[in-house]
């Protein structure tokens, strides 16, 4: 959920986020309380995600086992992957394209025009367009595309 997302750490405080000397730390109840769920960011911004029973005290990773299945298991799981979810829409900010050139472009237009890159596509989630603010009609787009998609093999 995480993948292709850059940590915005002026977020971590406000979204509930408590700072220590390695990062930052997030903790939240699961499941009735029966587990603890910790994430932790390190202020490079690099992210671990835990869950622990807390009547055993031990580390659960069923929920990461995909062919895991049950009523439980599944509980556990969407709790698990909502909370994720709700970090990386409140403390993230999408970080898809790494090329020097795609990153003096982005850098470009946010200093010039003051606008964000837009995702439109569930099914292509890795292309984004740039819209006029005043008639919302794209004036850039930026693209993830295979090698054979335009033709280099």
């Amino acid at each position: 959920m995480l993948k292709n997302r850059k940590i915005k750490i002026g977020q971590l405080l406000p979204f509930g986020f408590t700072e220590n000397e390695n990062g930052y730390v997030y903790s939240t109840a699961l499941v009735d309380g029966q587990f603890e769920m910790i994430v932790a960011v390190t202020r490079e911004g690099q992210v671990t995600a835990e869950v622990f029973d807390l009547s055993s005290k031990e580390r659960y990773v069923l929920h990461r086992i995909s062919n895991a299945s049950g009523s439980f298991v599944g509980r556990l799981r969407e709790e698990y992957e909502r909370m994720l979810d709700s970090i990386a829409n409140n403390c993230c900010e999408a970080d898809i394209f790494k090329s020097d050139g795609a990153k003096q472009v982005i850098c470009y237009v946010r200093e010039k025009y003051h606008d964000e890159l837009q995702y439109l596509w569930k099914q292509f989630p890795e292309n984004a367009v740039y819209r006029r603010q005043d008639n919302s009609k794209w004036y850039a787009a930026l693209l993830i595309l295979t090698k054979e998609k335009i033709g280099i093999v």
